[in-house]
């Protein structure tokens, strides 16, 4: 019976997904076209491989509808790390996600010393090009299970 519990609580902590990494958030008070944020992410030479999916919303909706009420992800590479930026939108405004994670354990310290600088970088090109003021002060960092020096 021991035994029987053991490999059934090793097999729901398994199944259980934790995602462990970097997370920055901003609010924006007012809608941001999300097709700057690719503009912003092709300004950065350590960028590449940018990928865009419409994530939630209507797939039907107008170009002009789908600033509002959706959610806009892409995904680009730093060398061989993965790494996303999502608008989501509603009317009262817009809130842009740029985040580095991986499920189940940390990334490594190297790849944190590698991803956060781009990330600043980018933070900075999203204020240029999608028109958004002192962009980086909006921005909010939690670091899960890694160390982000400051």
């Amino acid at each position: 019976m021991i035994r029987f519990l053991f490999i059934l609580s090793a097999a729901l902590l398994v199944g259980c997904d934790s995602h462990n990494g970097i997370v920055r958030t901003a609010k924006v008070d007012r809608i941001i076209d999300y097709r700057c944020i690719e503009e912003s992410l092709r300004s950065i030479q350590a960028v590449s491989n940018i990928e865009y999916a419409f994530m939630s919303g209507n797939q039907d909706m107008t170009e002009e509808m789908k600033h509002v009420f959706a959610q806009h992800r892409y995904h680009y590479t730093i060398g061989d790390i993965n790494s996303f930026v999502s608008v989501l939108t509603n009317n009262s405004g817009s809130e842009v996600i740029l985040f580095t994670t991986r499920n189940m354990w940390p990334p490594s310290q190297e790849t944190v010393n590698t991803i956060r600088p781009v990330m600043d970088n980018i933070q900075v090109a999203i204020s240029e090009c999608c028109g958004v003021e002192n962009f980086t002060t909006l921005v909010v960092e939690k670091c899960i299970e890694v160390q982000c020096n400051k």
